[in-house]
């Protein structure tokens, strides 16, 4: 294993951009690759695409699907990303349940989530990723979020 960050674009308003005036879910390889590449950010990064909904539309099975996903390649990585919306009850639930999982007790995880879609230009997003990377960086392993309420 070496120090590969996966990053799961999943849910909620940091997955999103502006095309013809209306909100899209995008993969997170497109937004979060050309953000690293224009901020001169090397990182050695996996893309996963889950699902595309609000958070707090996301449900068990959702919860479920990512879990899986994390588990199935525990060894490929011992950091990921999970972009998330900033629903709080739902960012909790899903906390809580990555917590009772024992196959990824030893990653960093952390979800991130931002008030603005990634390419707005007041968007907190590009703010939240770079809080997120730090604390990869220098975390022990567990779960962890970065949100701006």
């Amino acid at each position: 294993m070496d120090n590969k960050v996966v990053i799961v674009g999943s849910v909620g308003t940091i997955c999103t951009k502006l095309e013809n005036d209306i909100l899209v879910f995008d993969h997170p390889k497109s937004l979060m690759g050309e953000y690293f590449e224009k901020a001169k950010i090397k990182i050695n990064a996996e893309y996963k695409f889950m699902f595309a909904k609000h958070s707090s539309e996301v449900t068990k099975e959702d919860r479920q699907k990512l879990i899986e996903y994390l588990v199935r390649y525990q060894y490929n990585y011992s950091k990921a990303m999970v972009l998330y919306g900033t629903n709080p009850d739902s960012t909790n639930e899903t906390i809580a349940c990555l917590k009772e999982v024992p196959e990824i007790k030893d990653k960093t995880i952390i979800i991130v989530g931002s008030e603005y879609p990634f390419g707005f230009y007041n968007s907190d997003a590009p703010f939240q990723i770079g809080k997120a990377l730090g604390i990869l960086a220098i975390a022990n392993p567990g779960i962890y979020s970065v949100f701006n309420f």
